[in-house]
Order: structure tokens, then C-alpha cells, then sequence
């Protein structure tokens, strides 16, 4: 079967069109293609199905029979609601890549616009500034090393750090750059003015410029906070706080107070310090809180006094420098004779602060004096007085006089608010005259058993108390009595008693008168007195 059985001119073959009058229009000549494809079965124009295949496909369907007989003359073909919705979306992705492409182009120009002075000042340099001549260069290799070292010095206006390495003990000063890298304990990025005198670091450096290439806080360093009580052994070159015994080194383990250095000797036991170290070393002793020193006057105004610094207490007898903790104080002073005495201070490290104690308010008391004889003259620290005084707290010397009596002085302690005193005179005479009358007279009188006269008696003996008995004969002896000699004087009679009672005169028979009278038989002592 051929094309011309199907009623479809063959495709190398352009039907006639027909013009609006009916008139016939010349044929084009059929032309042949230069490289015109040779199908199979002789068939060669632009449709490469024979026409068995191509009835086929009309008799299936596939491809719509034109109804027209204008466009099956041309040979066009109807669009299929399929074919459109392609052609559209076509068009729209055509629509946004045009616009894609401008917006391209103008951010181009306006990235060109906006560099353009900088392209045309560099052509300028260029054309004025010859290129430097280019030398070959050798490239040497760096030489990186490492160590762990403690700053000692930093200077910011040439940008350079000393350290000391802490395994040989030399120091090094290392340049750094922009390209140092620098780090604390936690990673954090460090700048050059965050370092700090002291610090143990691991550095990195090229050996042949010192330049510093890399600073980071070792990790392995470590610290104690808030250490007092240290004990520094400097023979043996140890340092104990509490329980842990670490070792230092005098020329090289530093000692800081406020980013000054601080000779290690003047550390006190009360200052509050932070140890820095590596292993069982002590590198860096830093001064968190100093002394300094409080200086007391006057003290000896204050009796029984004691001054009170946070809880500990301390006598002030022959306290006259204090070391006190640096920062504000609270300073109490109590003592017997004053009222209590608080001041705030502020102690700064290293100086002295004064209180003296003659700014405190002294207690006062009453003290009232008593004495015999009434007229006497009192005195209290040397000054008259005519009735009650009041005084300070503390001793004060009384002294009473009167004539006739022998003065008296007493130191008379005030701690109260009234103090009452009596006090009593002696007499300046310091003998007195004892009499002693007995019955019968002529008695024989011993005073502390000694002899002294027979009866009546006048006897100076100096002042006190004595014992006194007297003897007679044919008496019993006096009971013994005791009697005390004052200045006025004092008299005693004393009675004695006969041992029997003889009638007298005796009766003796009369001798004759012309007969001697006969002696009497009496005995001496019963004699009556001659005449």
C-alpha cells in the first residue's frame, strides 16, 4: 500500500493550495534535500514511517485526521490540551530565567561601579611605583620548640614577655606578634594585655627569632586560694599550709602584692595568700590581703584593759604595736575605769594606724571619808576635801592629819559608784604614867613580873598593855591584873588582903617598973613602926 491509497500526498510531495476564488496556484517544485535521509521500502521525505505505519497510526487514533481540508492540504497538525499546558509552562520558566539573568547582570555592574576607584588608584601605583625586583628566596624550615615557663616581666610598648623556664631555671624574652595564638585554662582566647606577671604558661617559639607562636595556661598548673598561717621554712626551702608540705625556690618563686613584688620574709601568718605551683613546686606566692599595724597610746590610762579585734582579745599592758589584718576593722577597748571605746578603722598593708586612748570617757564614783578626831584635815591626791568627791575610776591616795595624832595615808581604789571609808587617828604621844596606890601602902608593885617600887607608884611606860601585881607581907599577893597604858595616863588602886587579923596593939602582962621590960616574941614583919 501507498500513500496514494490513504488519500495523504507523500511527504517530498506539497499539495496546491487553493485561493478564496477557486482558482488553482501554481505547485512549488518539489525540492529535494542535499542530505536527504534514505528510509527503507524507497520512501524518502521528512516522515520516516512507511505508509503502512502511518495508516496505522490514523487508524488507531493517535493522531487526529485533519478536518479541515485547508489544513490537510498544508499538512498541520492539531494542538492537544497536553501539547498547550507544556507550551506554557514553557514559557514561564523562559520568563524567569530572563529575569534570573538581569538581576545577574545588574548586581555585576553594581559590584563593578563600587570597586572601580580601587581598581583605578592600584592601576595608578602600579603605574608609578616600579615592582621591587623579585630575588629568589630560600625557604628555611622553622625551628618550633616548647617549654613551660612563669612570666616575669611584660612590656606592652615593644610587645615582648620574659619568662623563666621552670626546668632549668633560664629565662627568655619572645616577641610577640599578631599571629601568636594565646589561650587561659578553659580555651578562651586571650589578648596580650589579659597576661599577667606569674602565670605558668606552655610556649611555643621559633629558636632562631624568638618569635612567640603560641601561649596557653598550662593545664597542669595549679592553685590554693586563701592560705594563712603559712609556715616558711627558708633553711629547707619549704612552705606548709595546713597539711600539705611544698617546696620553693628563694631566687626564683615569686612573691606579689598587687602586681608589686613583696620580700617573702615580711609574709605574717594572718595574711590571706593564694599558691600557685607546678607538681609539689610553689612558683608564685600572691598577697590577697596584707597587714598593717595599729599603735595605742596612753594605755596606761586604761586599768585592767583589754582591746578586742574581731573575736580575739588582748591585754594592754605593755601593748603599744598591734598587727592587724589589712582592710576595714572594728577596734574595741574595754577596760575598769572607762566607758567602752569603739572605733572603725582602715588598715592599709604596710602603714599604721593610732588611737590614743585619751579620747575615752573615764568612769567616775563618790568617795566619802569618815574620821576621828571630827577635826581632822583630809586630803585626796593632795587636795582638801570637806565632805564627799567625786573621782575617776581607779587609785587615789588619801591622807588625813590632825594635831596630836600621827597622819595616815591609804590608796583608795574607786570601782564603784559611792565608796565609804572610816578611819580612826592615833595619838603622836607614845608614853604613858601608870599609878599604882594599894591597901595596905608600901606594897611592893612588879610590873611583867618586875620589880619596880613598892606602892604608891608613878611609872612612865610607853603605851600598850602591861600586868601588874603587888606584894606585901603577911598579905596575899594581888591577883594579876592587866592594864593598858594610854597618853592621858591611867591610875589602879589595889586592895590587899592579910593572911590573919592579930589584935593591935597586943596585949603583953606589963613588966614591974623597976624591971627591964622583956622584947617582944613578934616577928619582924608584925613589928609595929618606931615611935
Amino acid at each position: 500500500m501507498n500513500d496514494n491509497e490513504n488519500n495523504f500526498p507523500p511527504d517530498n510531495v506539497h499539495p496546491t493550495p487553493i485561493s478564496n476564488e477557486g482558482a488553482e496556484t501554481p505547485a512549488r517544485p518539489s525540492v529535494r534535500p542535499m542530505f536527504e535521509r534514505v528510509h527503507p521500502a524507497g520512501n524518502t521525505g521528512r516522515n520516516p514511517l512507511p505508509p503502512s505505519l502511518r495508516q496505522n497510526r490514523f487508524a488507531t487514533g493517535s493522531i487526529d485526521r485533519p478536518r479541515n481540508p485547508q489544513n490537510a492540504a498544508h499538512g498541520t497538525r492539531r494542538s492537544s490540551p497536553r501539547n498547550r499546558k507544556i507550551a506554557t509552562r514553557n514559557k514561564r520558566l523562559a520568563a524567569i530565567y530572563i529575569f534570573a539573568l538581569v538581576v545577574v547582570i545588574a548586581g555585576c555592574l553594581t559590584l563593578f561601579i563600587l570597586h572601580l576607584p580601587d581598581v583605578m588608584d592600584r592601576t595608578a601605583q602600579s603605574d608609578t611605583v616600579p615592582p621591587p625586583a623579585t630575588e629568589p628566596t630560600i625557604v628555611i624550615p622553622p625551628d618550633i620548640r616548647n617549654l613551660t615557663a612563669q612570666i616575669v616581666r611584660i612590656s606592652p610598648s615593644t610587645s615582648t614577655i620574659e619568662v623563666v623556664n621552670i626546668a632549668t631555671g633560664t629565662n627568655h624574652e619572645f616577641i610577640h606578634t599578631e599571629s601568636t595564638q594565646m589561650t587561659n585554662i578553659h580555651g578562651n582566647t586571650l589578648e596580650f594585655e589579659q597576661l599577667a606577671i606569674g602565670q605558668l604558661v606552655e610556649i611555643s617559639f621559633e629558636a632562631r627569632t624568638n618569635q612567640l607562636m603560641s601561649a596557653h595556661q598550662s593545664r597542669n598548673a595549679w592553685e590554693r586560694r586563701n592560705q594563712t598561717n603559712l609556715r616558711i621554712d627558708t633553711e629547707n626551702e619549704t612552705i606548709t599550709a595546713g597539711n600539705a608540705v611544698f617546696t620553693f625556690t628563694p631566687n626564683l618563686t615569686m612573691v606579689l602584692y598587687r602586681g608589686q613584688h613583696f620580700a617573702i620574709s615580711n609574709l605574717q601568718p594572718n595574711d590571706a595568700v593564694t599558691l600557685f605551683g607546678y607538681d609539689d613546686h610553689v612558683w608564685l606566692i600572691q598577697l590577697d590581703t596584707g597587714h598593717g599595724f595599729l599603735q595605742l597610746l596612753n594605755t596606761e590610762r586604761v586599768i585592767n584593759g583589754h582591746i578586742i579585734l574581731g573575736f580575739e582579745s588582748h591585754p594592754l599592758i605593755g601593748l603599744e604595736h598591734i598587727q592587724i589584718q589589712e582592710g576595714t576593722q572594728i577596734v574595741e577597748v574595754r577596760g575598769q575605769n572607762i566607758e567602752n571605746f569603739v572605733r572603725t578603722v582602715d588598715i592599709r598593708h604596710g602603714e599604721t594606724f593610732t588611737i590614743n586612748l585619751n579620747e575615752t570617757i573615764l568612769r567616775t564614783g563618790f568617795l566619802n571619808v569618815e574620821v576621828t578626831p571630827e577635826d581632822a584635815f583630809v586630803f585626796v591626791n593632795g587636795e582638801r576635801i570637806t565632805g564627799p568627791v567625786e573621782l575617776e575610776f581607779g587609785e587615789h591616795l588619801v591622807r588625813i592629819e590632825s594635831t596630836g595624832y600621827l597622819p595616815q595615808e591609804q590608796l583608795i581604789n574607786i570601782n564603784a559608784e559611792t565608796i565609804d571609808i572610816s578611819v580612826e587617828l592615833e595619838s603622836a604621844i607614845r608614853t604613858g604614867i601608870l599609878r599604882v596606890t594599894t591597901v595596905p601602902a608600901n606594897a611592893q608593885i612588879f610590873i611583867n613580873n618586875q620589880f619596880v617600887g613598892f606602892s604608891e607608884l608613878f611609872h612612865e611606860l610607853p603605851l600598850g598593855h602591861y600586868s601588874v601585881v603587888a606584894r606585901l607581907a603577911g598579905h596575899e599577893e594581888s591577883p594579876i591584873g592587866v592594864v593598858e597604858v594610854v597618853p592621858e595616863g591611867i591610875e589602879m588602886t589595889i586592895i590587899l588582903t592579910p593572911l590573919y587579923a592579930p589584935a593591935w596593939p597586943p596585949t603583953v602582962p606589963l613588966p614591974p617598973s623597976d624591971t627591964e621590960t622583956p622584947q617582944s616574941t613578934l616577928p619582924p614583919f608584925m613589928q609595929p613602926p618606931p615611935g
